[in-house]
């Protein structure tokens, strides 16, 4: 089996089907500054105390229509615009000073601050707005839920729209989240989404607010200062996600009838499956012919044969259709494995012709084993073609034909006979077996869909996770002394969870502020329900100014041994030190900070392979 990819790991690790949500809106990116066309005729249209202040700071220029873009691209230090009375201000009036560090407007006549007024102040450390009639200007969080698509969501709404960008920290209990930290970008009200996924452990999962800070430049560190300006968050606002689904009770019932009887697959493969042919196609369908699943198997064509894998594939009836989970167990990395549920019915397979078939169900061929199977294989096109009656798990007790009850099932025809509530299904293979006692072995693996199964499996791999110890890396002047980053990860002993810590100098950094002197810092992460690309926040103590940091957790499910799990940590630290500001974080991923708490969050463009 080759040996997985850091770059490869966020694609990779989808094919496990933790049941979590991942499908969420990503963090708005920072606006960029725009130009400002009103610089070529200086400053002169700029409030008058604001201009005269600028003037004043600007050497090499004595009349506001000398003032060009360079001069205010110089300002690096602070501007000071306190008590001059200025009642009003726009973000035109700071238009320009990319690099100045900070803003005093204290003690002035201001009532409102401007959405936006901020936005194009990169480099802003420090701005000052007390004394202010409208001072302390506070900004009242609230923790919003949407549903669409069968979609459960929350986002987090700011009244008023904030002046700078601003960083939620989310918590939540018992219910999967897509991330820990949304945005709500200068000037917006809403943020960005953090989608809702499966319930664990109890009836019912939580989400709050657990904190929130304006976003601070990349040349800030932690030092972000902002007296005058406040943010409001209720803590005790919940957003409550049942274990269920978020359709009404009577619309659930509706579509499950319609998809009612999707069974459960089982397929082992092996090299040897594949002597014969190039790739394994099993497509089931529901009693009733409105829904299917349908799974390919095939080998990677980079990866030499492994060995053997078993497929487990879980479907779900939902609103609009089918949902599809699996499970992959053994030694599967050198497979191509592609799901697909829907519907509607399915066309089949290509080269394969549906046989009629009519299975006879009755006292002597179900009442023993709860289970009959017809089975017919063409040698020729190798190609098979079955029905299936089985109990239905949810029953009390088993269904018993009586001497003179049968029903007979028909391969595209309506039933006849006393059917009673017996689970039935048909479908179609080709490849990976030789022979009709084969695809009779084949066909048995299939078994009636038990509902939580699924969950079952995912919840092993979250209790896995759980029981993971918290990662810390304490950095001081000798931290990156013989290697550009540092990490650490652990494991569990069944190789069911992975978890790993990487920290670097932050290429976006132009000082390469590193741990020195005596500086300390300490960087930690610890396991929480979210879903994939599983990035972890990450906590600091300490003076941890110009450091990147981040942490994710793989539910491996015994698929990445710890050996190749710590090449990967490997590669993703070599790859965070070496890169530069054009580097993989700089165009792939960004961190948002909440305080103390830091998030990586992945770019758009690095998560095409949604589960």
């Amino acid at each position: 089996m080759d040996r997985p990819t850091f770059a490869g790991l966020m694609a990779a690790v989808t094919a496990l089907s933790l049941a979590v949500a991942a499908c969420a809106d990503q963090a708005p990116q920072a606006q960029p500054i725009e130009p400002d066309a009103a610089l070529a005729a200086g400053i002169c249209d700029r409030t008058p105390e604001i201009r005269t202040a600028l003037l004043a700071a600007i050497d090499g220029a004595e009349h506001c229509a000398e003032v060009s873009d360079e001069h205010l691209g110089a300002l690096d230090g602070t501007l000071d615009l306190s008590g001059l009375g200025i009642e009003g201000i726009s973000p035109d009036d700071l238009s320009g000073l990319t690099r100045l560090r900070g803003l005093n407007l204290s003690g002035n006549q201001i009532h409102q601050i401007p959405t936006r007024l901020f936005a194009r102040l990169p480099a802003l450390c420090q701005v000052d707005v007390r004394d202010n009639p409208g001072a302390p200007f506070s900004y009242m969080l609230r923790l919003l839920e949407t549903h669409a698509d069968d979609l459960h969501s929350v986002a987090v709404d700011s009244d008023p729209a904030p002046p700078f960008s601003l960083n939620v920290l989310l918590s939540n209990e018992h219910v999967a989240l897509s991330g820990a930290v949304v945005r709500i970008s200068a000037g917006e009200q809403r943020s960005s989404l953090a989608q809702l996924g499966g319930v664990f452990g109890a009836d019912e999962g939580q989400v709050w607010i657990a904190d929130a800070a304006f976003a601070a430049g990349d040349e800030c560190g932690q030092a972000f200062l902002h007296p005058g300006l406040e943010i409001s968050v209720d803590r005790t606002e919940l957003v409550v996600a049942a274990g269920q689904s978020i359709q009404g009770a009577e619309g659930a019932a509706e579509k499950n009838a319609v998809c009612a009887g999707i069974p459960t697959q089982v397929i082992v493969v092996g090299p040897h499956s594949f002597a014969s042919d190039e790739r394994i196609e099993r497509l089931v369908t529901s009693r009733s012919g409105a829904c299917f699943a349908a799974i390919t198997i095939e080998p990677e064509p980079s990866s030499a044969p492994g060995g053997s894998c078993t497929v487990t594939e879980y479907v779900e009836a939902i609103s609009g259709g089918t949902s599809q989970t699996g499970d992959l167990q053994g030694d599967c990395g050198w497979l191509r494995i592609e799901h697909s549920a829907g519907q509607g019915g399915a066309a089949g397979l290509e080269g394969c012709a549906v046989e009629e078939l009519r299975l006879q169900v009755d006292a002597a061929t179900f009442n023993r084993t709860g289970r009959a199977d017809l089975v017919s294989f063409d040698q020729e096109t190798r190609c098979y073609t079955f029905i299936s009656a089985a109990q239905d798990p949810v029953r009390d007790e088993p269904l018993q034909f009586s001497p003179d009850q049968a029903c007979s099932i028909t391969t595209g025809a309506p039933l006849s006979g006393d059917c009673g509530s017996i689970l039935i299904w048909s479908g179609v293979g080709r490849g990976g077996v030789n022979s009709e006692r084969e695809a009779r072995a084949e066909v048995a693996r299939i078994r009636p869909a038990v509902e939580g199964e699924a969950e079952a499996t995912h919840i092993g791999l979250i209790e896995a996770c759980l029981g993971l110890p918290p990662l810390s890396i304490r950095l001081d002047a000798d931290a990156f002394r013989e290697a550009p980053a540092v990490h650490t990860y652990n494991a569990d002993s069944d190789e069911q969870c992975h978890m790993a810590l990487v920290v670097a100098p932050d290429p976006r950094v132009q000082s390469q502020i590193r741990v020195a002197g005596d500086r300390q810092c300490v960087v930690g992460a610890a396991f929480q329900l979210l879903g994939y690309p599983y990035l972890l926040p990450t906590t600091r103590t300490g003076d941890c100014s110009g450091l990147i940091h981040f942490a994710w957790y793989l539910p491996a499910g015994g698929q990445i041994s710890e050996a190749d799990f710590a090449a990967l940590v490997k590669e993703a630290a070599r790859d965070a030190g070496d890169s530069g500001a054009e580097g993989w974080f700089g165009s792939q991923a960004e961190m948002l900070c909440v305080n103390d708490v830091c998030a990586l969050v992945w770019s758009q463009a690095n998560q095409e392979a949604q589960p």
